[in-house]
């Protein structure tokens, strides 16, 4: 019975050994699968391969053999530029020396190169036919393309912050009727809550002035009160001597015609005057 268990615990484990082999290589398949499906920032360039090297067929020459048409495999040769060297050899000949060419001018898929001397590349009793296919080599033309491939980058780039920009655009666009009710709804709410607050204004001054009319009807009658109080509480100061003066005046007693200066009221000044006034009516009376 043991050995039976032995031999069922080995197999559990060869399975999930197996299994677990078998998730890393699917794992790293679709990993590499990845990375072939999601294209380079350029999208093209490569730099592993080289560029320098392209073939083309001569479509056309001249009766010389030194200027004629090629007509290119590649469409890079549109970054060509005059006087730009080019080294060829010619296809399906028995010499494999290169010869030199110099762009003359550049069309589309087509370039014209001026040949000083085409027998170099050919072997005795050769004919250069037009249909020959050329074995192109331009180290000019590789620099070209990577030029190129990193402005295209630039480019791509540029065109990323574009139609973003765009994108931005249209969901204005897209969106601006509803941006439109929405903004008009918050100015609506807004207009609505100065409202609100305005009316509590005036409602809050209008019960302000009717507090302040009932204050000033208090306080009207709070000094109205005041002023009574101040008559009540009026305390008089009048000179006796005065008052008898004008009733003896009033009586038709003997008084002088104009009452006498003021005597302070003490007991010594009160005696005195009291005894000139007796004085003088005795006076008067005889």
């Amino acid at each position: 019975m043991n050995w039976i268990h032995n031999i069922s615990m080995k197999k559990v484990l060869v399975f999930l050994f197996v299994s677990f082999l078998y998730q890393g290589v699917t794992f790293s398949r679709e990993a590499d699968i990845s990375e072939h499906l999601v294209p380079p920032k350029d999208s093209f360039y490569d730099p592993t391969f080289d560029y320098s090297f392209f073939k083309g067929r001569v479509t056309d020459r001249d009766e010389t053999t030194r200027i004629f048409k090629v007509e290119s495999g590649t469409k890079n040769t549109r970054l060509f530029r005059i006087g730009d060297m080019v080294e060829f050899t010619i296809n399906q000949t028995k010499v494999n020396k290169r010869c030199q060419g110099f762009v003359r001018s550049v069309e589309e898929k087509y370039f014209v190169i001026y040949v000083a001397d085409i027998t170099s590349c050919l072997a005795n009793n050769e004919y250069f036919r037009r249909g020959s296919v050329l074995r192109f080599k331009s180290e000019v033309l590789s620099e070209r393309v990577r030029q190129a491939s990193a402005h295209r980058k630039t480019l791509l780039e540029r065109k990323s912050d574009l139609f973003n920009q765009l994108n931005n655009v249209n969901d204005f666009l897209w969106g601006f009727d509803q941006k439109s009710v929405s903004v008009a709804a918050e100015y609506d709410k807004e207009i609505l809550r100065l409202k609100r607050q305005k009316q509590e204004a005036i409602d809050n001054l209008q019960l302000k002035r009717q507090e302040q009319f009932n204050l000033q009807k208090e306080l009207v009658f709070h000094l109205d009160q005041l002023e009574k109080d101040l008559d009540f509480y009026l305390v008089e100061k009048r000179d006796q001597t005065m008052d008898r003066w004008f009733s003896d005046l009033d009586m038709g007693l003997p008084v002088e015609t104009r009452p006498q200066d003021y005597i302070p009221l003490t007991k010594e000044s009160e005696t005195e005057s009291v005894r000139d006034y007796r004085n003088k009516l005795d006076e008067s009376f005889q």
